[in-house]
C-alpha cells in the first residue's frame, strides 16, 4: 500500500479518487474513454517570480540548471506544504507555476460547501504570501509568487487509452478567472476574480478585505487583515476510501496499473517496486534533447464547451490519439518520449 500511495502522489487526488470510484473488474463500473467528471471547485493559480534572476545567478555561480532545479524545487516544497495543510490538491505543475483545486465535497454543506472551500483557498494563498514572499534561497536568490483565484465548475477530461497511456485535461471558466486574476497581480499579491468576490460577500464576514478593486472587477486582497480560520477535512488518500476492500475498487494491483497510466513516462523508470523497497533516491537530471511542440489547435471556446462532454472529448480524443500513434511509430527508432499537455492560450 505504501508503494501505491507513492505512485498516487504523482497524480492529482481528484483523478485518483475518480479511478477508485470507477470500480474494479466489473465493466459496468468503468467509463469508456474519453470521459469527464465535473467539479464545483475553487481554482488557485500560482506563478513564481524571480526565475530569470535565479537562472542568471546560478549560471554565474557555476551551478547551472542543477542549481535552478534545486531552488525551484525547494520553493515549491514550501508552497506545497502550506497547500496540503490547507486541504488543496495540486492539479498541475507547469514550469515555475502550479494549478491547485479546492473541490466541494459530496456533502456540500457547512464546512464542506464551496464558500467554505473558497475561504480555505484564500486563507492558504494569504499564508503563502506572508511566509514565502521574497523568500531568501541559495546564493542571495529571492523568489516570490503571484496568485490568482477563480471559482465555478471545472471539468476534468480523461483522454488516451493508446499505448497504455492516459492524460487528464482540466477545462472551465474558473481556470480562466484564475489566470486573468494572476495577470492583475504583482509579486507578493493575491487577486480574486469578480465571481470569487461576489461569493465571498454573499457568504458573510470572514475577515477578507479588499486592498484594491480594479476597473474590471478583479480584487487585490488585503494581506494585513486577519482571516477567520476555517476547518477542513483532510483530502482522502487511496487507503482512506477503501482500496481493495470488499472489491469496491478492485484489487490494489489493478488500481496501481490504472494510476501508472497517468504518471509521466519520464518518471516511470524510477518508479518501480524494486526501487521503492530498496529506498528510492532522486536526483536532478540534465540532458541534451530535441523538443517538438505540437499545438492541437483547440480554441478557447472548444475548451469552455466542456459542458458538452461528447463533443469536446471526441475532438480532443481524435487529436490525442493521432499524436500518440504518430509518436509511437517513431519511438523505437528514436528513443523519444511523449510529454503531452494541453493548456489555455491568451
Amino acid at each position: 500500500m505504501k508503494f501505491l500511495n507513492a505512485l498516487a502522489s504523482y497524480v492529482p487526488k481528484v483523478v485518483v479518487k475518480q479511478l477508485i470510484m470507477l470500480g474494479g473488474d466489473d465493466s459496468s463500473h468503468r467509463e469508456e474513454v474519453p470521459f469527464r467528471k465535473a467539479y464545483e471547485t475553487v481554482v488557485v493559480f500560482c506563478d513564481v517570480s524571480g526565475f530569470t534572476k535565479l537562472s542568471e545567478n546560478m549560471s554565474k555561480s557555476g551551478k547551472g540548471s542543477e542549481g535552478v532545479a534545486s531552488n525551484i524545487n525547494k520553493y515549491f516544497q514550501m508552497m506545497v506544504k502550506i497547500i496540503s495543510s490547507g486541504g488543496g490538491d495540486v492539479l498541475k505543475f507547469a514550469g515555475d507555476a502550479m494549478i491547485i483545486l479546492w473541490p466541494k465535497t459530496n456533502r456540500g454543506i457547512g464546512e464542506d460547501s464551496i464558500a467554505a472551500q473558497l475561504k480555505r483557498a484564500i486563507q492558504c494563498s494569504v499564508s503563502i504570501q506572508r511566509e514565502l514572499d521574497q523568500a531568501a534561497l541559495d546564493d542571495c536568490v529571492e523568489l516570490s509568487v503571484k496568485i490568482g483565484i477563480g471559482v465555478g465548475v471545472v471539468s476534468v477530461i480523461h483522454l488516451g487509452g493508446v499505448a497504455q497511456r492516459m492524460e487528464y485535461l482540466a477545462v472551465g471558466e474558473p481556470l480562466l478567472q484564475a489566470f486573468r486574476a494572476e495577470s492583475h497581480a504583482e509579486p507578493g499579491q493575491v487577486v480574486a476574480s469578480p465571481q470569487v468576490w461576489r461569493l465571498l460577500l454573499k457568504a458573510g464576514p470572514c475577515g477578507v478585505r479588499a486592498a484594491e478593486v480594479f476597473q474590471d472587477g478583479f480584487v487585490s486582497i488585503d494581506l494585513s487583515e486577519r482571516i477567520e480560520p476555517v476547518r477542513w477535512r483532510r483530502v482522502q488518500h487511496p487507503q482512506d476510501v477503501g482500496v481493495g476492500q470488499n472489491g469496491s475498487a478492485g484489487e490494489p494491483f489493478d488500481l496501481e496499473q490504472r494510476i501508472r497510466a497517468y504518471v509521466p513516462e519520464a518518471a516511470l523508470p524510477m518508479l518501480s517496486r524494486g526501487n521503492f523497497e530498496g529506498g528510492m533516491k532522486w536526483t536532478n537530471e540534465s540532458r541534451r534533447v530535441a523538443v517538438v511542440f505540437v499545438n492541437l489547435g483547440l480554441e478557447e471556446y472548444h475548451l469552455l464547451a466542456a459542458g458538452d462532454p461528447n463533443q469536446v472529448c471526441s475532438k480532443n480524443e481524435r487529436k490525442t490519439i493521432m499524436i500518440k500513434r504518430l509518436t509511437r511509430q517513431r519511438r523505437d527508432k528514436t528513443g523519444g518520449r511523449l510529454l503531452l499537455g494541453l493548456a489555455y492560450h491568451f
